[in-house]
């Protein structure tokens, strides 16, 4: 089976909707981390919700201690994942350096050489988007053109519950807000 990790981001947004347009089944694993990320799990249900169609999407919604990254925490439950043999992610390349404030995850920074296959276990990881940043993804919802209709329901903020008045604006302050606003430039 294919899955694919889907946040509610744009880019694992764009990733299961170019993937449901071409499976008859996809297994979609959404990740609330314990420390935050609580609105992965409305923002992926409304990405899901319109990408069905033809597809047929299993939900799988898993929460992850806080002292456990999303990668350690598919390497040590293994079992969830048991039924898949790839699993796709929308993980993208940073903005260049000179143009965006340099992430905390230098390494997606652009030049930095990133593996496209990774081996997890007992499935294969893929990560098709490591060489294409977020102007690049901006360009596939419109080439597909769901910019109008998907790309609004898509959330790349990582502000506090405050600054988002409880996730439903994005604080406009964080990096991946300020990667969104470059990539609509």
């Amino acid at each position: 089976m294919i899955g694919v990790v889907c946040s509610g981001g744009a880019d694992s947004s764009m990733m299961l909707y170019e993937l449901s347009r071409t499976l008859k089944q996809i297994k979609v694993f959404t990740f609330v981390l314990e420390n935050n990320r609580p609105y992965n799990i409305i923002k992926s249900t409304d990405v899901i919700d319109f990408c069905k169609g033809e597809c047929d999407i299993i939900h799988v919604i898993n929460y992850i201690p806080a002292h456990l990254s999303i990668k350690e925490f598919i390497e040590n439950h293994q079992s969830i994942f048991e039924d898949i043999d790839i699993l796709f992610t929308g993980h993208t390349e940073n903005p260049p350096l000179d143009e965006v404030p340099p992430s905390t995850e230098s390494n997606r920074d652009p030049g930095v050489d990133k593996e496209i296959l990774e081996h997890m276990g007992n499935f294969i990881a893929i990560h098709p988007y490591f060489n294409i940043n977020k102007k690049g993804i901006v360009q596939k919802y419109k080439d597909h053109g769901v910019y109008e209709t998907l790309w609004p329901l898509t959330w790349s903020c990582e502000g506090s519950e405050e600054q988002t008045k409880y996730y439903t604006v994005p604080c406009n302050e964080c990096w991946w807000c300020k990667e969104r606003e470059w990539s609509e430039t």
